[in-house]
């Protein structure tokens, strides 16, 4: 029986966006695509880059040229080897950003220049574009790719009949190559009336997917305010329920472990999800990392999809691979994950526990509790204090620990009121949040109104439900940068922690739990009998700790930064003896790489049934591989992992290949001595500070064996 919280289908893998920006060939695709499921890359956006998309500031060079017969040849046997690999294959409409100019093809099709903007209020621009984008994608890839009629792509089951389905994933019918478009539209001139991007753009292009069975996906410019979203489109959330799979940007440290950036209010990704609600539809999706820099890490970026997540994002689009890796293509729009980079392969353990949170997610319908309007007329005219109030409201919700969506006055204009619950489309809610001085259009359905101004926020945990007959899951999210906080598990019912990190499922009788800063669990409320899914358990502490009787180092391989590019270069130096802490200076002032690490151990006994043998490595920086016996035993990616072994003897040898990221190479080199400025691009040093952050190599802190008693024994994985 198929575990499919243990391996989701592949449309739950965060989806890579795969940049194609040097020339591309059948065996290359294999090779790429090959790589990628060696780290657990399973989903795939083909986003390409034209010569002519940046020549001055980002230089690029695919061949052949974009959108000819060639391209199409190539897209189409990319999209099939992945499908013999059962992976899901997303496909982009345009060549670089923002959509609408199929890379300046429209413009020059039309008589209007050269230009890379294409203005997509106009209905002939809308329809120029689908011609040469859409409509040739649908023509040229073969059908077989793509859904079936009558079979709705990407709309995943609304609900769940049993908890065990969640396990099981019974008649469910998740796809495993088929073909969406995704999108990012952004007016070219910000002063236009902006109903037309609506109207014009986004309707043309939503109702030709429709027509030929193709989800869209997208998301909109400048989503993370309030202020400038809103007078780029007037009715935002309104604007985001064209897509069928709506979506936010998430780039530049937007959203990170330490904090939010400035200009970003810590609920923006509810526009997306509000979306969707009223959609009536299941999936929301979040373009995520890029210009975070090569040094972010696993911890890093599961923190920023557990944010996301607790706001009503399932889906996670992750930024990126590169197909080129000659001269800075591997360095120009970082982070750029690649085989040539320290712990490429290690990516497995992320992407896994990504896509579990992803289906968890998706699993029955979500509960939101109230409607938060956007007083969009009046934002859209200019008044600012409207949108600093609506701000401050949202973010006392979220302090309050509610989960809740967000209307404008075209979404609050079309709800209607029914036995005290407001019905917004498909979705329904008890009550509705109206920020100061706001005041619901007339036309407006009315219903208990929440007042906020006397709440003091109480530091409560942010809390997404998502019920299903017979039970719910729900995320626990602290995401306060100072404080612990704490919540009360509902007693009535029984509990299970879901751990997406490893794919366990334990039974608890705690009633409270405490999470630290950024911290977040997982539980499934049931009363079903899901005893064949639990885990192997033990409880307490370890019977007793076994420390290496011998233990020593030296650098494996070395990714360097040279005029051609990226390299990884293999190193034979002499093993010294263990040295906690950072060792990189130790081998190399700027070194990325891998570090092999040998440990030998003595256990007091012969092994036994009667125990469970895990091995801590404390603190690495910042993935490793486990090797056991000539064999992988596991991948170290998150603060606090561990890796069960299983000994046959008491001498105990273990390797560990403790690997950093890029951003110790990238910090030493000075990449203008090799590449010129539009080689390098436009985002290297706002990523160089991120890279700051993360720099260093090692194990922080002596290996050990734990050997804990089996508390008890089920399901064996």
């Amino acid at each position: 029986m198929k575990n499919y919280f243990v391996s989701p289908p592949s449309y739950f893998y965060p989806c890579y966006n795969w940049v194609w920006n040097t020339k591309i060939s059948e065996e290359g695709i294999r090779s790429e695509i090959d790589s990628f499921l060696k780290a657990g890359i399973k989903s795939l956006c083909i986003l390409p880059e034209p010569s002519s998309f940046r020549p001055d500031s980002m230089k690029t060079y695919l061949e052949p040229e974009y959108l000819g017969e060639e391209f199409f040849s190539l897209v189409n046997y990319a999209v099939g080897y992945a499908a013999e690999k059962d992976m899901t294959v997303w496909l982009y409409d345009e060549g670089g950003w923002p959509s609408g100019s199929a890379c300046r093809k429209v413009n020059i099709s039309l008589g209007r220049g050269d230009g890379f903007k294409a203005d997509i209020t106009d209905v002939k621009v809308a329809e120029k574009f689908i011609e040469l984008t859409h409509k040739k994608y649908f023509e040229r890839i073969e059908k077989k790719y793509f859904p079936k009629a009558g079979e709705r792509p990407f709309d995943t089951d609304k609900n769940i009949r049993s908890a065990r389905d969640i396990f099981t994933g019974t008649d469910k019918k998740y796809p495993t190559a088929p073909l969406i478009f995704d999108d990012e539209a952004a007016p070219v001139d910000k002063e236009k009336d902006p109903a037309p991007v609506r109207e014009v753009f986004l309707k043309k292009v939503g109702d030709f997917c429709k027509k030929n069975n193709v989800a869209f996906a997208g998301h909109l410019d400048k989503d993370n305010g309030v202020l400038k979203f809103t007078r780029l489109y007037g009715e935002p959330v309104s604007a985001l329920t064209y897509f069928d799979i709506p979506g936010v940007d998430v780039i530049t440290r937007q959203v990170f472990k330490t904090g939010n950036s400035n200009d970003t209010v810590s609920f923006f990704p509810r526009f997306a999800s509000s979306a969707s609600s009223f959609n009536g539809t299941n999936s929301v999706i979040a373009e995520c990392l890029a210009v975070y820099g090569d040094g972010v890490t696993a911890d890093e970026i599961l923190y920023l999809c557990v944010y996301l997540a607790a706001r009503g994002i399932n889906l996670f689009n992750f930024f990126g691979l590169s197909y080129g890796k000659e001269k800075a293509l591997l360095l120009n729009e970082r982070p750029i994950f690649d085989p040539l980079k320290p712990g490429f392969e290690n990516l497995k353990r992320l992407n896994d526990a990504a896509a579990r949170l992803s289906y968890i997610m998706s699993v029955g319908k979500r509960q939101a509790e109230t409607l938060l309007y956007l007083p969009s007329e009046k934002i859209y005219r200019g008044d600012e204090a409207a949108a600093k109030a609506f701000e401050k409201a949202g973010e006392l919700l979220e302090k309050i620990g509610t989960d809740f969506d967000v209307a404008d006055d075209e979404c609050m204009c079309s709800a209607v009121v029914k036995d005290g619950k407001i019905i917004v489309k498909n979705a329904e809610y008890r009550s509705v949040t109206v920020p100061d001085g706001a005041s619901l259009p007339e036309n407006a359905a009315g219903a208990k109104i929440n007042e906020l101004k006397n709440i003091k926020a109480s530091g409560n945990v942010l809390k997404l439900t998502r019920a299903f007959d017979g039970g719910r899951i729900v995320l626990y999210f602290n995401s306060d940068h100072e404080n612990e906080a704490a919540a009360e598990f509902d007693k009535d019912v029984g509990r299970y922690v879901l751990d997406i990190k490893n794919g366990t499922v334990k039974k608890t009788e705690d009633t409270r739990l405490v999470l630290k800063r950024g911290g977040y669990e997982i539980i499934l409320y049931t009363d079903d009998d899901i005893g064949e899914f639990l885990s192997d358990s033990f409880e307490g502490e370890p019977r007793y700790k076994v420390t290496p009787t011998n233990a020593s180092f030296a650098p494996f391989e070395e990714s360097v930064i040279t005029k051609d590019g990226v390299k990884k270069i293999k190193r034979y130096d002499k093993p010294l003896p263990f040295v906690s802490g950072d060792i990189g200076k130790k081998i190399k002032d700027g070194f990325s790489g891998t570090v092999r690490y040998e440990f030998e151990f003595v256990l007091p006994n012969d092994p036994s049934d009667d125990f469970i043998y895990i091995f801590s490595p404390g603190e690495v920086r910042y993935s490793a591989r486990l090797k056991y016996g000539g064999r992988d035993a596991g991948v170290i990616a998150f603060s606090g992992d561990v890796i069960r072994i299983e000994p046959t003897e008491k001498n105990i040898k273990l390797t560990l290949d403790v690997s950093n990221t890029m951003a110790d190479a990238i910090l030493k080199t000075d990449m203008r001595s090799f590449f010129d400025a539009s080689e390098i691009g436009p985002y290297n040093e706002t990523s160089l500070l991120f890279e700051k952050d993360n720099a260093g190599i090692g194990v922080f802190r002596n290996a050990e064996i734990l050997v804990y008693k089996r508390d008890k024994k089920h399901l064996r994985r």
